[in-house]
């Protein structure tokens, strides 16, 4: 009787990430594990075991890495916002919105707090990259193509769609920061209550 070798599975090999990718993906977890003053290249580079001067072929500074991981950031928010455009009326598309911001800050609280609530140099420069500044305005155009959705649609009174967003954003990044900073409840469920609370408020007197 002949026995045949078992035969082998085959084995999917992963392509190996580009040494730029590396790079980011250990910056990103030293951030999302410890926050903005973890980065360091002396310290990326040990992680990555490279002597620091060949992160310099790939980032010029530490600024780029920190303008790499905004970016990020903007991406995962983006995708959060972007769910609410496959609800089928005006209405689950705005509610869907305004639930998504709230996922994102609750979920993603470090990429949260590294685009809207640190206050650090790299948002006071004059050469923030053109990348950063695309990313942010899909957000934004985001939230404004649904409150236009909105008013097409007579679910608030007339009125300018630009505006209204960012009175829609200003609402919730401020009920979202009174949390982070500990002065709203920190309890999830309490939290989400008293967040479509004062939203249906606010929304109560854009109606129509």
């Amino acid at each position: 009787m002949k026995v045949s070798q078992p035969k082998q599975k085959k084995r999917h090999s992963r392509t190996p990430l580009a040494p730029r990718e590396r790079i980011l993906k250990v910056s990103l977890e030293l951030y999302l594990k410890e926050g903005i003053e973890s980065l360091s290249m002396r310290r990326i580079a040990r992680k990555l075991g490279v002597v620091p001067s060949s992160l310099y072929k790939h980032y010029e500074n530490k600024d780029a890495l920190v303008w790499a991981i905004i970016t990020e950031g903007y991406s995962v928010f983006t995708s959060y916002l972007q769910r609410a455009l496959t609800e089928p009326t005006p209405e689950a598309k705005l509610h869907r919105t305004i639930s998504e911001y709230l996922s994102f800050a609750i979920e993603q609280p470090k990429y949260y707090e590294v685009i809207f609530l640190n206050p650090h140099q790299y948002f006071q420069s004059s050469t923030i990259p053109e990348s950063v500044r695309a990313h942010s305005r899909t957000t934004f155009q985001i939230l404004e193509n649904v409150v236009q959705i909105c008013l097409d649609a007579g679910l608030f009174k007339p009125g300018n769609a630009t505006g209204i967003a960012y009175t829609i954003w200003t609402h919730a990044h401020g009920a979202v920061a009174l949390r982070l900073t500990g002065l709203a409840p920190q309890n999830n469920d309490e939290f989400s209550t008293f967040y479509f609370y004062s939203f249906n408020n606010l929304l109560s007197g854009l109606r129509q």
